[in-house]
C-alpha cells in the first residue's frame, strides 16, 4: 500500500510541475463585456419604461381617488368647502399635487400632476372619468 501511494503521489507531482496557472485571454473578456453590455441595452429601456407607466398609473388613480373623495364629502351633505384638498380628506403624497377648479358638486375638475419629470396630468370632474391631460371633458 505504501508503494502505491508513493507512486500517487509521484504522478501528482509529475502533473502539478508540468501544468501553468492560465487566465483568461483578452477576447474572452471583451465577449463577456460585449453580452453584458447588450444585456444592459435591453434591459435599461425597458426598466425606465415601466417607471413611467408606474407613474401615470399612480397619477391617474390619484386623480380617481381625487374625484371619489370630493364626491363622497358632497353626499355626505356638506357644502363646498374650498379648493384645497385637504378639504375633502383627499390622500396626501408628496409626488403628486392636486388643483381642484370647481364651486359646487355639479361642476368641479380635480387635476392631479406627478411632480417629477416629466410632468404627467390626469384630470377627473363630476361628470369625467379620469383622463389624461389637464383638462376635464365629458367622457360618452
Amino acid at each position: 500500500m505504501l508503494k502505491f501511494m508513493k507512486a500517487l503521489t509521484a504522478r501528482r507531482d509529475a502533473v502539478l510541475a508540468g501544468r501553468k496557472d492560465e487566465g483568461f485571454t483578452l477576447i474572452e473578456l471583451l465577449i463577456v463585456v460585449l453580452i453584458i453590455g447588450v444585456l444592459a441595452a435591453i434591459a435599461v429601456p425597458v426598466y425606465f419604461s415601466t417607471v413611467e407607466n408606474a407613474k401615470k398609473g399612480a397619477t391617474e388613480t390619484a386623480a380617481a381617488e381625487a374625484r371619489t373623495s370630493i364626491m363622497a364629502y358632497l353626499a355626505e351633505g356638506n357644502d363646498w368647502p374650498g379648493n384645497d384638498a385637504s378639504d375633502f380628506g383627499i390622500p396626501t403624497n408628496p409626488d403628486i399635487a392636486y388643483v381642484i377648479d370647481g364651486t359646487s358638486g355639479e361642476t368641479f375638475c380635480v387635476t392631479a400632476t406627478y411632480t417629477a419629470t416629466p410632468t404627467i396630468q390626469y384630470s377627473a370632474g363630476a361628470n369625467t372619468a379620469a383622463i389624461e391631460g389637464d383638462t376635464c371633458a365629458p367622457t360618452s
